[in-house]
Protein backbone atom coordinates (compact mmCIF):
# COMPACT_ATOMS: atom_id res chain seq x y z
CA UNK A 1 0.00 0.00 0.00
CA UNK A 2 1.49 3.44 -0.74
CA UNK A 3 1.19 5.55 1.70
CA UNK A 4 1.36 9.70 1.84
CA UNK A 5 -1.29 9.45 -1.22
CA UNK A 6 -4.46 11.22 -1.48
CA UNK A 7 -7.27 8.50 -2.92
CA UNK A 8 -10.70 10.77 -2.66
CA UNK A 9 -11.72 14.03 -1.76
CA UNK A 10 -15.68 14.64 -0.80
CA UNK A 11 -17.52 17.30 0.83
CA UNK A 12 -17.99 16.32 4.65
CA UNK A 13 -20.25 19.16 5.45
CA UNK A 14 -21.90 21.66 3.74
CA UNK A 15 -21.00 23.62 6.81
CA UNK A 16 -18.03 23.29 9.28
CA UNK A 17 -16.56 20.32 10.79
CA UNK A 18 -16.69 20.31 14.52
CA UNK A 19 -14.86 17.02 14.82
CA UNK A 20 -14.50 13.69 13.60
CA UNK A 21 -13.10 9.91 14.95
CA UNK A 22 -12.37 6.39 13.49
CA UNK A 23 -14.49 3.33 15.17
CA UNK A 24 -12.23 1.68 17.87
CA UNK A 25 -14.37 -1.90 16.65
CA UNK A 26 -10.98 -4.02 15.27
CA UNK A 27 -13.14 -4.85 12.26
CA UNK A 28 -14.74 -1.68 11.76
CA UNK A 29 -13.71 0.60 8.95
CA UNK A 30 -15.38 3.94 9.94
CA UNK A 31 -15.58 7.02 10.45
CA UNK A 32 -17.81 10.00 11.65
CA UNK A 33 -17.34 13.55 11.41
CA UNK A 34 -20.02 15.84 13.15
CA UNK A 35 -21.09 19.31 12.75
CA UNK A 36 -24.46 21.64 13.42
CA UNK A 37 -27.37 19.01 13.78
CA UNK A 38 -25.40 16.70 11.81
CA UNK A 39 -23.21 13.75 12.45
CA UNK A 40 -22.20 11.78 9.07
CA UNK A 41 -20.89 8.28 9.09
CA UNK A 42 -18.45 7.52 6.76
CA UNK A 43 -17.02 3.49 4.94
CA UNK A 44 -14.00 5.12 2.45
CA UNK A 45 -12.74 1.58 2.78
CA UNK A 46 -15.82 -0.34 1.96
CA UNK A 47 -16.76 -0.78 -1.57
CA UNK A 48 -19.31 -2.56 -0.28
CA UNK A 49 -21.38 -0.01 1.64
CA UNK A 50 -22.51 3.53 0.56
CA UNK A 51 -19.46 5.75 1.14
CA UNK A 52 -21.60 8.30 3.55
CA UNK A 53 -24.73 7.83 5.31
CA UNK A 54 -26.26 10.51 7.66
CA UNK A 55 -27.30 10.32 11.24
CA UNK A 56 -30.84 10.18 12.51
CA UNK A 57 -32.03 11.42 15.33
CA UNK A 58 -35.20 10.22 15.21
CA UNK A 59 -38.61 11.95 16.08
CA UNK A 60 -37.90 11.50 19.95
CA UNK A 61 -34.69 13.26 20.28
CA UNK A 62 -34.50 16.88 19.52
CA UNK A 63 -31.38 17.82 17.34
CA UNK A 64 -28.79 19.96 18.43
CA UNK A 65 -25.18 21.49 17.06
CA UNK A 66 -23.08 18.29 17.26
CA UNK A 67 -19.21 19.59 19.16
CA UNK A 68 -17.29 16.44 19.56
CA UNK A 69 -17.68 12.52 18.67
CA UNK A 70 -15.94 9.30 19.80
CA UNK A 71 -16.33 5.34 19.12
CA UNK A 72 -15.89 2.58 21.45
CA UNK A 73 -14.47 -0.56 21.07
CA UNK A 74 -17.75 -2.06 20.22
CA UNK A 75 -18.61 0.23 17.76
CA UNK A 76 -21.21 2.62 19.46
CA UNK A 77 -20.43 6.31 18.54
CA UNK A 78 -21.60 8.99 21.35
CA UNK A 79 -21.25 13.05 20.33
CA UNK A 80 -21.44 15.45 22.51
CA UNK A 81 -24.23 18.04 22.21
CA UNK A 82 -24.66 21.96 22.19
CA UNK A 83 -27.59 21.28 24.20
CA UNK A 84 -26.04 19.31 27.28
CA UNK A 85 -27.03 16.24 26.07
CA UNK A 86 -24.76 12.50 25.53
CA UNK A 87 -26.14 11.57 22.04
CA UNK A 88 -25.33 7.63 21.43
CA UNK A 89 -25.59 6.18 18.26
CA UNK A 90 -26.04 2.52 17.36
CA UNK A 91 -24.66 0.73 14.05
CA UNK A 92 -28.24 2.11 12.03
CA UNK A 93 -26.93 5.62 12.61
CA UNK A 94 -29.47 6.07 14.57
CA UNK A 95 -29.99 7.72 17.93
CA UNK A 96 -30.51 4.96 20.20
CA UNK A 97 -30.20 6.82 23.60
CA UNK A 98 -29.33 10.08 25.28
CA UNK A 99 -27.72 10.57 28.45
CA UNK A 100 -28.06 13.68 30.27
CA UNK A 101 -25.22 14.68 32.30
CA UNK A 102 -24.07 18.35 31.83
CA UNK A 103 -26.21 21.50 32.27
CA UNK A 104 -23.88 23.38 29.50
CA UNK A 105 -22.71 21.87 26.16
CA UNK A 106 -21.15 18.76 26.03
CA UNK A 107 -17.28 19.87 24.25
CA UNK A 108 -15.35 16.79 24.42
CA UNK A 109 -16.27 13.20 24.35
CA UNK A 110 -13.49 9.93 25.01
CA UNK A 111 -13.80 6.02 25.69
CA UNK A 112 -11.53 3.58 27.44
CA UNK A 113 -12.84 0.65 27.63
CA UNK A 114 -16.51 0.34 29.58
CA UNK A 115 -15.87 4.14 30.02
CA UNK A 116 -17.22 7.25 28.47
CA UNK A 117 -15.62 10.05 29.58
CA UNK A 118 -17.19 14.35 28.77
CA UNK A 119 -16.13 17.51 29.30
CA UNK A 120 -18.35 20.37 29.51
CA UNK A 121 -19.00 24.27 29.60
CA UNK A 122 -20.45 23.37 32.85
CA UNK A 123 -16.93 23.03 33.73
CA UNK A 124 -17.57 19.70 34.95
CA UNK A 125 -15.88 16.31 33.43
CA UNK A 126 -18.34 13.34 34.36
CA UNK A 127 -16.90 9.39 34.27
CA UNK A 128 -19.94 7.09 32.95
CA UNK A 129 -19.46 3.15 32.69
CA UNK A 130 -20.83 1.91 29.88
CA UNK A 131 -22.94 -1.06 30.78
CA UNK A 132 -24.69 -4.43 28.74
CA UNK A 133 -27.98 -3.85 27.41
CA UNK A 134 -27.50 -0.10 26.61
CA UNK A 135 -27.08 0.73 30.27
CA UNK A 136 -25.04 3.88 31.35
CA UNK A 137 -24.39 4.85 35.27
CA UNK A 138 -22.18 7.89 36.22
CA UNK A 139 -19.10 7.05 38.33
CA UNK A 140 -18.13 10.01 38.86
CA UNK A 141 -18.64 14.02 38.21
CA UNK A 142 -15.47 16.02 38.66
CA UNK A 143 -16.10 19.69 39.07
CA UNK A 144 -12.76 21.72 37.53
CA UNK A 145 -14.23 25.35 38.83
CA UNK A 146 -12.53 23.60 42.53
CA UNK A 147 -9.02 23.35 41.04
CA UNK A 148 -6.97 26.47 43.11
CA UNK A 149 -4.64 25.78 40.04
CA UNK A 150 -6.51 27.80 37.61
CA UNK A 151 -8.82 29.48 39.78
CA UNK A 152 -9.42 32.94 38.63
CA UNK A 153 -8.65 32.06 34.67
CA UNK A 154 -10.80 32.70 31.96
CA UNK A 155 -12.61 30.19 29.74
CA UNK A 156 -12.19 26.86 32.07
CA UNK A 157 -13.89 24.27 30.49
CA UNK A 158 -12.67 21.42 28.36
CA UNK A 159 -11.52 20.83 24.95
CA UNK A 160 -10.28 17.83 25.04
CA UNK A 161 -10.23 14.88 27.26
CA UNK A 162 -8.44 11.54 27.64
CA UNK A 163 -8.80 9.18 30.05
CA UNK A 164 -6.73 5.77 30.79
CA UNK A 165 -5.66 3.31 33.37
CA UNK A 166 -7.90 5.42 35.67
CA UNK A 167 -6.13 8.80 34.98
CA UNK A 168 -7.57 11.45 33.41
CA UNK A 169 -5.88 14.47 30.93
CA UNK A 170 -7.87 17.59 30.46
CA UNK A 171 -7.24 20.47 28.03
CA UNK A 172 -8.81 23.24 28.66
CA UNK A 173 -10.41 26.22 26.24
CA UNK A 174 -7.40 28.36 27.72
CA UNK A 175 -4.25 26.27 27.23
CA UNK A 176 -3.82 24.49 30.35
CA UNK A 177 -3.15 20.76 30.45
CA UNK A 178 -4.49 19.28 33.93
CA UNK A 179 -4.27 15.52 34.74
CA UNK A 180 -6.39 13.88 37.61
CA UNK A 181 -4.30 10.23 38.69
CA UNK A 182 -6.75 8.18 39.77
CA UNK A 183 -9.24 10.11 39.12
CA UNK A 184 -11.83 7.02 40.48
CA UNK A 185 -10.64 6.70 43.66
CA UNK A 186 -13.08 7.77 46.62
CA UNK A 187 -10.13 10.72 47.13
CA UNK A 188 -8.03 10.82 43.74
CA UNK A 189 -4.60 13.49 44.24
CA UNK A 190 -5.21 16.42 43.67
CA UNK A 191 -5.11 17.96 39.96
CA UNK A 192 -1.63 18.55 38.57
CA UNK A 193 -1.48 21.32 36.19
CA UNK A 194 1.37 19.77 33.42
CA UNK A 195 0.94 23.23 31.53
CA UNK A 196 -0.28 26.59 30.66
CA UNK A 197 -0.18 28.53 27.83
CA UNK A 198 -1.45 31.51 25.51
CA UNK A 199 -4.54 30.61 23.96
CA UNK A 200 -5.51 33.20 21.74
CA UNK A 201 -4.20 35.88 18.69
CA UNK A 202 -0.57 35.42 18.78
CA UNK A 203 2.21 35.92 21.54
CA UNK A 204 3.62 39.23 20.67
CA UNK A 205 6.61 39.73 23.09
CA UNK A 206 9.56 37.13 24.46
CA UNK A 207 11.96 37.95 26.92
CA UNK A 208 15.04 35.31 28.41
CA UNK A 209 16.17 36.28 31.62
CA UNK A 210 19.50 35.90 32.99
CA UNK A 211 18.57 32.87 35.26
CA UNK A 212 16.86 30.93 31.79
CA UNK A 213 13.54 32.11 32.81
CA UNK A 214 11.40 33.07 29.59
CA UNK A 215 8.63 36.24 30.47
CA UNK A 216 6.08 36.07 27.30
CA UNK A 217 2.90 37.92 26.41
CA UNK A 218 0.21 37.95 24.09
CA UNK A 219 -3.23 38.94 22.43
CA UNK A 220 -4.76 37.11 25.34
CA UNK A 221 -4.18 39.65 27.58
CA UNK A 222 -2.00 37.70 29.87
CA UNK A 223 2.11 37.59 30.84
CA UNK A 224 3.75 33.98 31.46
CA UNK A 225 6.72 33.17 32.63
CA UNK A 226 8.21 29.76 32.00
CA UNK A 227 11.23 27.69 33.84
CA UNK A 228 12.97 26.85 30.12
CA UNK A 229 15.40 24.21 32.23
CA UNK A 230 12.71 22.31 33.74
CA UNK A 231 10.36 22.94 30.48
CA UNK A 232 7.57 24.02 32.99
CA UNK A 233 4.84 27.00 33.63
CA UNK A 234 5.47 29.04 36.88
CA UNK A 235 3.12 31.30 36.99
CA UNK A 236 1.32 33.87 34.82
CA UNK A 237 -1.17 37.18 35.36
CA UNK A 238 -3.68 39.76 33.66
CA UNK A 239 -2.06 42.73 31.94
CA UNK A 240 -5.11 44.98 31.92
CA UNK A 241 -7.97 45.41 33.51
CA UNK A 242 -8.95 48.49 30.81
CA UNK A 243 -12.76 47.94 29.31
CA UNK A 244 -12.10 49.15 25.57
CA UNK A 245 -14.87 51.49 24.78
CA UNK A 246 -15.11 49.59 21.19
CA UNK A 247 -17.33 46.40 22.69
CA UNK A 248 -15.51 44.51 19.40
CA UNK A 249 -12.19 45.44 20.40
CA UNK A 250 -9.99 43.75 23.26
CA UNK A 251 -7.15 45.23 25.48
CA UNK A 252 -4.20 43.80 23.93
CA UNK A 253 -0.16 43.11 24.56
CA UNK A 254 1.26 44.00 21.25
CA UNK A 255 4.93 43.97 22.68
CA UNK A 256 7.07 43.86 26.07
CA UNK A 257 10.43 45.14 26.94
Amino acid sequence: MQRHLELVTVDGSKSEVTDLAWSKRPDDLRFATVGPKEINFWCPADVTKKISNKGVFGPKNQQTNLLCVVFDEEGWAYTGGENGLIQVWNSEFAVAKTIKAHSGQVTSVATDGNKLIAGSKDQKISIISIGAGGNFKLDKMIDLSGISAIAGLPLTYPKSVDFHNGNLLVGLRNGTIIEVKSALDAEPQEPRVIMQSHFEGEAWGLELLDDGQVVTCGDDNRVMLFDSTNRQFVRGGKISDKKMKDPTKKSLASTMS
